[in-house]
């Protein structure tokens, strides 16, 4: 950087420096003789260092006045300089090892299971649903039949109000499971399905929720009707498993409206699983509504959470899915 050798010595009072024509041209000093540095520029480029230097214990303000080029000039010790850079750079590794890998956004639901195994079941549009279709989604797991008239219906109105509150959301998906393969076909789940997004959403007025449909319409849909919620059917056991063992929400109360045989899931609870496949929060129950609430207050927070590499964390698996 170039730097004049000499200067216009004037004293200056006030907040602006200004040079003045009958001052009397001096040498500047070293940057290492400065303990204070002022600096104004002006449109001419010309700036003004205040230099405060100690004579006889007395500090005497003065300015230097010279012309420049440059748009910045900062005097300062290189070895301050050095000392700042050391810092700055120490201050910045020392925040990346400490919360570079912290998820800030990190939801304080408990983690019921840690590891939702790997499942294939069949949606309403006769497509394959794998763990693959949820992963890094947030998605709410339940158990219905389609011919159920005692607490289904109650259940996935309240379900339709969360498919409500997320059906624009990329990331969130429901996975309705039939509890009756063996009579839920896929023609059956499609026509579930347009009851339920299609069916007008209304409140009773004991608070609970209903959805009505006309059951003459006839049309026929042969495109999915939408991409979050999956009416699904598959292996019985499978579905049975994940509703005991990987859900938890098989509360061994069947519906007492329905004939039921025995080992008959029918469960009004609601799972809530994050974007790494583990079960969050609490076991909802699907026909209570504050706990709807509750849900989807606990769905908006999850889908703030950000992936982190779990599953790479946990060893490498020889499984391809």
């Amino acid at each position: 950087m170039f730097m004049p050798k000499t200067g216009k010595l004037v004293t200056i009072t006030g907040s602006n420096a200004q040079c003045m024509a009958q001052a009397t041209e001096v040498p500047i000093p070293k940057a290492s003789q400065f303990n204070f540095i002022f600096i104004v520029a002006s449109k001419d480029s010309i700036f003004a260092i205040r230099l405060q230097v100690l004579k006889r214990l007395k500090q005497l303000s003065k300015t230097v006045c010279y012309h420049c080029k440059f748009v910045k000039i900062f005097f300062m010790s290189k070895k301050l300089l050095l000392y700042v850079v050391f810092f700055a750079l120490l201050l910045g590794a020392f925040y990346v090892m400490v919360f570079s890998d912290y998820d800030f956004s990190k939801s304080n639901l408990l983690v019921r299971n840690a590891d939702v195994e790997n499942f294939s079941f069949i949606n309403q549009n006769g497509k394959i649903i794998t763990q693959r279709e949820v992963e890094g989604k947030v998605y709410v797991a339940e158990y219905f039949f389609t011919t159920c008239k005692g607490i289904c219906p109650i259940m996935n109105a309240n379900m339709r109000r969360v498919y409500d509150a997320f059906k624009d959301e990329p990331d969130f998906m429901i996975m309705s499971h039939t509890c009756m393969p063996e009579t839920d076909s896929v023609p059956l789940l499609k026509a579930y399905e347009a009851r339920m997004i299609e069916g007008k959403l209304l409140k009773n007025n004991d608070g609970s929720y209903k959805i009505a449909y006309d059951t003459t319409a006839t049309a026929l849909h042969t495109q999915p009707l939408n991409t979050n919620w999956n009416f699904v059917t598959g292996s019985k056991a499978a579905l049975y498993k994940m509703a005991r063992l990987d859900y938890g929400i098989d509360n061994g109360k069947p519906d007492s409206t329905q004939l039921l045989k025995d080992q008959f899931i029918h469960t009004q609870f609601f799972a809530l699983v994050d974007k790494q496949r583990r079960v969050r929060g609490m076991v909802y129950d699907g026909l209570n509504n504050d706990e709807i609430d509750n849900l989807i207050n606990d769905i908006k927070g999850l889908l703030k959470e950000k992936v982190t590499s779990k599953r790479f964390m946990n060893g490498f698996s020889s499984d391809p899915n």
